[in-house]
């Protein structure tokens, strides 16, 4: 990658290749298709979670692959997937009397962070960040790059999340405040900022939705093996569901095919409630390019998120739309109420929950009204450079 070449900054929670898709890979694609290179720093990645934790995107060896750089060439442009020497401390370790030390660690972190991207991508066009762990790089950032235009990208607002600190809440203020554009999933995560008291300037704040790969969900696929069944109930996502629900229904069903699909391990205890259910499935992740075919050939879709996640500003989002968009009845848990309106039925128990499911294996498919004219990720990446001035 050229230094002469107009360039972005991404910092982003994800990794350019792996089992999650997201908004910022669309990013990414749209910078790279309109011929800047792209330095895609993935953030945080402590080397203490890399010692212990063995999933896709925080194992040692992913970790190691980081720090050196990861490379990908498309036809006009170029980007590198990389990340800094992270030394916070484990989870546990962040409380009591060591809170002190892993602030000013983390500090000292984002330092090295943002010198190893000034080193990297010395003069970008832009600088964008995604909500989470990336935020607190944010000073560091700015520090390293004064006049560079910031866009916060909030796909999860912090003040949503259930287990932000006050230090991430802060630093989220922060960013709001003083970012050059705010790139809003929904209306809903604005009025979260606002009766949170955050300071948001409305001549700098957009909203562009996420969106789907709507020619993929449209089409028809091979029936994946596990889902070659009568009736079949499938979760695919990227964060780990609600295991109560999903076990209910696998021990009030015992011969119905659960598929869960998610790119994270089990804990060991639910590792053996999978293993003991013959026709409960644990898929350890899928390509986004095999996501769209256990879509389309389940029966039914389901998406039981953990408990207080139905205050979360979500709204629209790609599990929801994808399953629409394939024609699947959506049986949720812990999802925003409101997506009620659109057909997608959101349970308030467990009981509720596996009755809904049990009742709609033998409905079929389901039409929903909800317009996706501006859903597909074309749209999205367009827009993207529009408001960011690209």
């Amino acid at each position: 990658m050229s230094s002469s070449e107009p360039s972005v900054l991404v910092v982003s929670f994800h990794d350019w290749k792996s089992k999650r898709l997201a908004g910022f890979h669309k990013i990414g694609e749209a910078l790279l298709e309109a011929d800047y290179d792209v330095y895609f720093a993935s953030h945080y990645r402590p080397l203490a979670l890399s010692l212990f934790n063995k999933d896709e995107i925080n194992c040692f060896r992913n970790w190691r692959a980081l720090m050196k750089g990861i490379s990908f060439t498309s036809e006009a442009a170029s980007l590198l997937n990389f990340t800094g020497l992270n030394l916070a401390l484990p989870g546990p370790l962040r409380r009591g009397p060591l809170k002190k030390l892993n602030h000013w660690l983390l500090d000292w972190s984002n330092r090295l962070l943002a010198s190893k991207c000034r080193r990297l991508c010395p003069s970008p066009r832009c600088i964008v960040i995604e909500s989470g762990g990336s935020i607190t790089a944010y000073p560091a950032l700015k520090k390293a790059y004064p006049g560079v235009r910031f866009i916060y990208r909030p796909s999860d607002p912090c003040v949503g999340s259930l287990t932000a600190t006050d230090s991430l809440l802060a630093a989220e203020r922060l960013l709001v405040r003083e970012a050059d554009a705010v790139c809003l999933v929904n209306e809903e995560g604005r009025r979260m900022y606002q009766a949170n008291g955050y300071e948001m300037d409305v001549s700098k704040t957009y909203i562009l939705p996420n969106g789907i790969d709507v020619e993929a969900f449209g089409a028809h696929y091979e029936t994946p093996e596990v889902l070659a069944v009568e009736e079949s109930v499938c979760y695919v996502g990227g964060h780990p569901p609600d295991w109560r629900p999903i076990l209910a229904l696998a021990d009030k069903r015992p011969d119905l095919r659960i598929v869960i699909v998610c790119p994270e391990k089990v804990p060991a205890a639910i590792a053996r409630e999978v293993e003991a259910r013959p026709e409960l499935i644990y898929i350890e992740g899928l390509s986004p390019e095999q996501v769209p075919a256990y879509v389309s050939n389940a029966t039914v879709m389901i998406i039981p998120y953990p408990d207080g996640w139905g205050a979360r500003p979500l709204g629209m989002h790609g599990k929801i739309m994808q399953a629409m968009y394939a024609k699947k009845p959506i049986v949720a848990m812990n999802l925003d109420p409101e997506v009620r309106k659109e057909g997608v039925y959101v349970e308030e128990t467990v009981e509720a929950f596996v009755e809904r499911v049990l009742m709609l294996r033998g409905a079929g498919s389901k039409e929903y009204s909800f317009d996706f004219t501006t859903r597909d990720w074309s749209t999205f990446k367009q827009r993207f450079l529009e408001f960011s001035e690209l």
